[in-house]
């Protein structure tokens, strides 16, 4: 577009010289062509210039209508990405909506997990208890089955002793 604003500036600077030319040539007697010539001059130049307007007009034409092409091509390509546009944010919003949902989820399991443990844990200190308990009571049953066992030897040596007293006694039984 500028090239064609150079053209018609030129034609017109052109237009302009010319029309002074022809001044000059009219006041100048000593050089003064015939006032045919200078008409025909000045008819070449305006045909000359009205072919260059009119050049510039079609190439203005022309350009316009490129334009109008491209402003059409980028409003299409617009449209185009803006529909993008809009898949992404959705893709986006779905995408937000699972990973929370996720995070519900894995946030959930391990509450469960939690749980799980602490009920682990609690049997386990139970069964620890339990197992401390059992020792003992353990350990008590083996302390009273030795103390019964000494008892029980005590007693069988105290029944020996007293069969042998009553033996070596017999005697003394027999007679009394």
């Amino acid at each position: 577009m500028h090239k064609l604003t150079s053209n018609l500036g030129n034609a017109n600077k052109k237009l302009q010289q010319q029309n002074r030319n022809s001044i000059d040539t009219q006041t100048t007697i000593s050089d003064a062509p015939s006032k045919n010539q200078c008409c025909g001059m000045q008819q070449t130049c305006i045909d000359q210039l009205q072919q260059q307007l009119q050049n510039a007009k079609e190439e203005l034409k022309k350009q316009a209508e490129e334009h109008e092409d491209e402003k059409e091509a980028l409003r299409s390509e617009i449209k185009q990405l803006k529909g993008l546009k809009e898949q992404n944010e959705e893709k986006l919003m779905n995408l937000e909506k699972e990973l929370n949902d996720t995070k519900a989820s894995y946030i959930e399991l391990l509450e469960e997990q939690k749980k799980e443990n602490a009920n682990i844990t609690q049997a386990l200190q139970k069964a620890e208890e339990e197992k401390t308990s059992l020792l003992k009571t353990l350990k008590e049953q083996e302390d009273m089955e030795k103390r019964l066992e000494e008892l029980t030897s005590i007693i069988n040596e105290l029944e020996q002793e007293s069969e042998e007293r009553k033996r070596s006694c017999w005697p003394f039984r027999f007679f009394s």
